[in-house]
């Protein structure tokens, strides 16, 4: 079975019942320490969360499925996490590699470290916040970052 194959499979059919099974498996993969599991159940999620349009969230979990596998060195199941980040718009960077921002993400990335709100980087941008938000959900992903502190933090790091 390739991993595209793995990546396409849909255990629930449910979609509030799939949410509520994803949540308690979470929860309790996290009281038992199970890291290859955890992994394996937040990639799950995301790949639902995606399918069920909820981007960030979905991006989030994976994010953090993806940091897992690297961690466990778990390679055919990384493979998976790196499909479903692509198939959700996102080219995780290798590892020791320079991020692929674009050149939007990087003027939001900038601003954003410069301590501009999601409107002051929209006006000076001429986009939306909304827009803005979603170049940064891109960013943190690529990153690896969970917030603005954080890319304020790290920018000079990611950008070399």
């Amino acid at each position: 079975m390739r991993a595209s194959d793995l990546a396409q499979e849909e255990p629930f059919t449910d979609g509030g019942s799939a949410r509520l099974a994803y949540e308690r498996a979470l929860a309790v993969s996290e009281q038992v320490q199970a890291a290859l599991s955890q992994a394996r159940l937040e990639s799950a999620y995301g790949r639902f969360l995606l399918r069920h349009g909820e981007r960030r969230p979905a991006l989030d979990l994976l994010r953090a499925a993806r940091e897992r596998l690297i961690r466990l060195q778990a390679k055919p199941y990384l493979a998976i996490c790196d499909e479903l980040l692509h198939s959700a718009g996102l080219r995780p960077p290798s590892p020791g590699a320079a991020l692929d921002l674009t050149s939007q993400e990087l003027a939001v990335a900038r601003l954003v470290a410069a301590g501009r709100t999601n409107s002051e980087v929209g006006l000076e941008l001429f986009i939306t916040s909304r827009t803005v938000a979603f170049h940064l959900t891109n960013i943190y992903a690529k990153a690896g970052i969970n917030s603005r502190r954080e890319l304020a933090e790290r920018l000079p790091q990611l950008l070399s």
